[in-house]
């Protein structure tokens, strides 16, 4: 039997793991988590008890994430990445005869998770400069969206999503649910400030970019309590096991050290950045840890190419939709970061 044809991620999402010296392609933190950390996690091991499951309402993390983020336990919701989470906001409300609007260019994995379970992707463009418009906020309140996607900082541009554009979605005479994938929001320090929060927001988060914990596979949502009692009916048994969450638990209890390397990463994003400007290329400003890169006057899937024959490997954007030929460029250390600029010069001659 045939799977549905709705299954299989579109070209461009996967990235290749290839043995290279200098991995700039994922937007994974440069830097391992901190001794403390390391500390805080080793400790809570010694006390757990692997022969059972794990509390499956993970009441504890539960409460430390709502402490951290300023919230209430009951509208917090995680899972082994925030794909997971957005996995089970889509089982939960998406499906066939729904329909959900995504604005590109933007994260691969929104469409294709909510069309995986079915749900109808009504794909929009943004503009010139990667933003949503009163033209395309027009264009999905035609649409009646039971779901809307929304990135900010958007992967794999950087922007920020203008906070009066988004309250304008909200306003869809549809009432549609509004992921707000803010994946790289702490490394501005602050959220989307919507004012009042609306009983449609859906706001997710992970540990796997300002944490420096992409191998933990941890994400959450912070939700209505209603959304969130939904989310729980979905959700598979025991789904998050003891040792993630008291992991979890270490991360939040040593939160200022993974700050200090959060801003050591802004700060060599931003000299990054002026590096490449120098170099001739079309950098764009980012808000989050990666950089998306032009190159008027060179094929981006050559540059690609000859950087992995350095063993450099960033991320090939070229095939991605509605985005000009690119390549994202992670934001690695001091060492890293000034051997790509090197082989970027060399290539760029």
């Amino acid at each position: 039997m045939k799977p549905r044809d709705s299954l299989g991620l579109r070209e461009g999402y996967h990235s290749p793991q290839l043995d290279v010296e200098v991995r700039l392609n994922t937007n994974e933190s440069p830097f391992p988590p901190p001794r403390e950390f390391t500390s805080a996690f080793e400790s809570y091991l010694r006390k757990l008890t692997l022969n059972r499951y794990p509390d499956r309402s993970y009441k504890e993390v539960r409460a430390a994430i709502a402490e951290a983020y300023d919230t209430e336990p009951e509208r917090v919701f995680c899972g082994n990445g925030s794909n997971e989470v957005l996995l089970n906001i889509a089982l939960a409300y998406g499906g066939p005869n729904r329909r959900a609007v995504v604005f590109e260019p933007t994260y691969s994995l929104h469409s294709h998770i909510a069309s995986t379970v079915g749900t109808e992707v009504v794909t929009l463009g943004r503009d010139s400069s990667f933003q949503i418009n009163d033209a395309l906020v027009q264009q999905a309140e035609d649409i009646s969206p039971e779901m809307v996607y929304l990135c900010s900082p958007n992967n794999p541009t950087g922007a920020l999503e203008d906070a009066d554009i988004v309250k304008k979605i909200f306003a869809l005479s549809s009432d549609p649910l509004v992921m707000l994938d803010e994946a790289y929001a702490d490394f501005l320090g602050q959220k989307t400030n919507l004012g009042s929060e609306p009983e449609t927001l859906i706001r997710l988060r992970t540990f796997s970019k300002w944490f420096d914990l992409a191998g933990l596979r941890f994400g959450f949502c912070i939700a209505s309590k209603e959304v969130v009692s939904v989310l729980d009916q979905v959700v598979l048994p025991y789904h998050l096991d003891q040792i993630k969450q008291v992991a979890v638990l270490a991360a939040l209890r040593t939160r200022q050290h993974f700050e200090d390397k959060a801003n050591a990463i802004c700060k060599l994003r931003d000299d990054l950045y002026d590096s490449l400007v120098s170099l001739g290329v079309r950098a764009h400003p980012s808000n989050a840890n990666f950089i998306l890169v032009e190159f008027p006057e060179k094929d981006p899937k050559m540059i690609w190419r000859q950087l992995v024959e350095r063993s450099i490997l960033v991320r090939d954007t070229t095939s991605w939709p509605m985005l000009p030929p690119s390549l994202r460029i992670t934001v690695g250390t001091a060492l890293e970061n000034e051997r790509l600029l090197v082989a970027l010069q060399e290539i760029l001659r």
